[in-house]
């Protein structure tokens, strides 16, 4: 097995309006198969029915997001998974790049940002309350940003022991 090696699985949490939207979609459907049957000149509503659900069923399968964080001889590389199927690669960062690692409470990571900047910030996190959440300052495409995840504590770890001077779990 390799020990610089760290693989996180996170499940991101529905927004209330995500879920309002599903439910609606599923509402929408069902109305429209219910007015198929009770309208006599229905075969023409066929094609509408269609089209919503498919729009329902297209919708509903990619609010299902997953984040995979995969550390490996020092760099950080964050896929997104949509739906359970479909894998994208969001983003990769060589640990000898970022500029601070800190929890999102920290107060190093306050006194390290400037006031007056203005940061891009990506959320690569599950949105839950009750997390510990770590964000990265880093550059991306010349523009600093923060990248905002949630990694397990053998990341943490490995993240550290690549570059102490920058990483802090405290």
């Amino acid at each position: 097995m390799i020990d610089n090696y760290s693989e996180d699985l996170v499940l991101r949490k529905r927004l209330p309006h995500e879920i309002i939207i599903k439910w609606a979609l599923i509402v929408l459907g069902v109305l429209a198969v219910i007015s198929f049957f009770i309208i006599p000149a229905a075969f023409f509503l066929l094609p509408v029915v269609i089209g919503i659900w498919a729009i329902a069923i297209f919708m509903i399968s990619r609010s299902v997001v997953e984040f995979e964080y995969i550390f490996v001889a020092g760099e950080l590389e964050i896929d997104r998974i949509i739906g359970r199927r479909k894998r994208k690669k969001i983003m990769k960062v060589d640990v000898k790049n970022i500029l601070m690692m800190a929890p999102e409470d920290s107060k190093r990571l306050d006194e390290a940002l400037e006031e007056n900047k203005k940061y891009k910030y990506y959320d690569f996190s599950t949105r839950a309350k009750d997390t510990k959440k770590y964000c990265i300052v880093t550059s991306k495409d010349g523009k600093e940003c923060i990248i905002i995840f949630e990694p397990s504590d053998k990341t943490v770890e490995l993240m550290k022991s690549y570059g102490p001077r920058l990483v802090f779990s405290n």
